[in-house]
């Protein structure tokens, strides 16, 4: 932008309104989180947090014009190909949120993935500093008091180091519809190698949306729950009913992906188990995905790549089961895209994660 006049005393105010107003088109401020070997994940009670600490509100992203950018990195250890799939799940677990807040005014300018930084030699260790997820957030206007000008280490790296993450699709433009059904004759797929991670765990329900939030869900098509869901959980003892459909908790997914969260190994086993002390007991396992516009469009699965993910997750369940010794014929399945979401709208990542679920629903006791 120029600004020149004839007159000097014009000349000189015209030109503290144009530096004033670059000063407040061009502010931006950045956070930076950590993660352990292997975690992508930023827990959503933390990310609030974060952002309210910075003072991003939602108002705040509702009322200015705001550009983010998104970078995942990793450190050194582990192939290429896995880091840079991982790098690329640290800023996509990220740029999901966003992009199912619906902040009118915010743009993802760009999304970034940089595996292996600041990997200049062979055979470098772990470093956690260089496990991380940056978001840069630039907005136009001086409606709020934060900080401007903060940037990030990783912002100067990326002209040397950074590699475009593949455009996140995470529905299909060709939905497949919930009620099809798809005959098991593929080949089994192996069990993801995940470790046992140990947690707290207790029997709950789901609650019930409450009138608004059902009514605007139903006009979009999604399915709420009509009545409590119930958890069935790793050290759960109470009995299966006919009938009932049953969150396996903490029986969770990597996001595009078919494959369980290490979380999910203990109720793996939890399943199993019951099964095998019920000889008479049946199930269908349902699979469901996350951050669809539309209930019908099922997601993209990454490692097929065909967009029957909801199927794929029920699929990946039922497989586990019958390498586990239970007969298949007791064991269907079926994909459910999003039509019957847990959480509705999606304002969190957490949101997100609870929807990138399967169900047990009893068909037999």
């Amino acid at each position: 932008m120029s600004c020149f006049i004839r007159r000097p005393y014009l000349a000189i105010l015209l030109l503290f309104a144009c530096l004033d107003l670059r000063s407040q088109t061009s502010r931006c401020d950045s956070i930076i989180w950590n993660f352990d070997v292997n975690q992508f994940a930023i827990d959503g009670d933390n990310l609030m947090a974060d952002f309210a600490d910075k003072g991003w509100t939602p108002e705040f992203f509702q009322t200015n014009q705001i550009d983010v950018t998104i970078y995942g990195a990793t450190d050194c250890p582990g192939s290429l190909d896995h880091n840079t799939k991982l790098a690329g799940y640290r800023a996509l677990y990220l740029r999901n949120y966003f992009e199912v807040s619906e902040f009118p005014r915010l743009t993802i300018a760009n999304t970034y993935s940089i595996p292996e930084r600041n990997c200049v030699r062979p055979g470098q260790g772990y470093n956690r500093d260089d496990r991380v997820t940056s978001l840069k957030v630039c907005w136009a206007g001086a409606s709020s008091a934060v900080s401007a000008n903060n940037t990030t280490v990783i912002e100067k790296e990326i002209k040397t180091t950074v590699e475009e993450v593949v455009e996140p699709t995470p529905v299909a433009e060709t939905p497949v519809e919930p009620t099809q059904e798809i005959i098991a004759t593929t080949p089994a797929i192996d069990s993801a190698k995940v470790k046992e991670t140990r947690y707290d765990i207790h029997l709950d329900v789901v609650p019930v949306a409450d009138s608004t939030t059902r009514s605007m869900a139903e006009k979009k098509g999604f399915i709420l729950p009509s009545k409590p869901k119930k958890i069935f959980t790793v050290q759960s003892t109470a009995d299966f009913e006919l009938g009932e459909e049953y969150i396996a908790e903490g029986l969770n997914f990597y996001p595009g992906s078919h494959h369980t969260l290490p979380e999910a190994k203990p109720m793996l086993k939890k399943l199993v188990q019951t099964m095998r002390e019920r000889p008479t007991l049946a199930v269908e396992i349902q699979g469901h995905v996350c951050c669809a516009s539309k209930p019908n469009e099922d997601g993209l699965d990454d490692e097929t790549g065909d967009f029957k993910l909801s199927w794929n997750r029920a699929q990946f369940v039922r497989d586990y089961l019958i390498e586990n010794g239970i007969d298949a014929s007791r064991v269907k399945y079926r994909g459910l895209a999003m039509t019957r979401p847990l959480c509705y709208p999606e304002k969190t990542i957490q949101d997100q994660i609870t929807n990138r679920r399967v169900e047990i629903l009893v068909t037999s006791e």
